[in-house]
């Protein structure tokens, strides 16, 4: 997967997110946030109650799909430069 997503755009949804995931859980997976690249970026994250699917826009350079770890991820966007691009 190779996408090009501006800052502000994924911190925003980041930020969303974070309320979504669990930050301590017996399920890992739902501290996570599934990134797709199929033509469209889509971030998803749920708790197993409430779900949050968005789009953010970017450039799809290769398809696929990857789960990280919502608030590492997150603070990683938070530290780039003004600007900048991520993956």
């Amino acid at each position: 997967m190779k996408i090009k997503v501006g800052k502000e755009n994924l911190q925003k949804t980041l930020a969303k997110l974070q309320g979504i995931v669990e930050k301590r859980t017996i399920y890992p997976i739902l501290s996570h946030v599934l990134i797709q690249a199929k033509g469209e970026i889509f971030l998803e994250a749920t708790d197993l109650e409430i779900g949050l699917r968005e789009k953010v826009s970017g450039r799809v350079e290769e398809e696929g799909e990857i789960c990280v770890e919502a608030r590492k991820v997150y603070e990683i966007v938070k530290e780039i430069a003004q600007g900048g691009s991520l993956f």
